[in-house]
């Protein structure tokens, strides 16, 4: 009833919503969840309430989609650090996920 998939979790500025989200469409993903999200990286708090703003005006995103295919994940995941991360802070990880309609991703 379950079939493996891999599950690529992308952490990044909101200012690349569109280009990070373009690309994940382009590279074959079927959807995307995207969340507002805060916590504390290496150089500061990325938490709304630290920089005295509103919690609609969260600064980081984070993106979560599923694929059926390792190496397509591992692609998206080098794509996206090649393409940004060398000017705008980021994680990047895959998880390995089961997931009940394989056709749906």
């Amino acid at each position: 009833m379950f079939h493996e998939a891999w599950k690529i979790t992308i952490i990044t500025e909101r200012t690349l919503e569109q280009k990070v989200s373009r690309l994940l469409m382009d590279m074959g993903c079927k959807g995307f969840t995207l969340f507002d999200v805060g916590g504390r990286g290496l150089h500061h708090f990325h938490a709304p309430v630290e920089r005295g703003i509103a919690p609609e005006e969260f600064t980081e995103i984070q993106f979560e989609a599923i694929l059926q295919n390792r190496e397509r994940a591992e692609s998206i995941a080098r794509k996206i650090v090649q393409e940004f991360f060398d000017y705008y802070a980021g994680i990047v990880f895959l998880e390995r996920v089961e997931v009940v309609r394989a056709e749906r991703f």
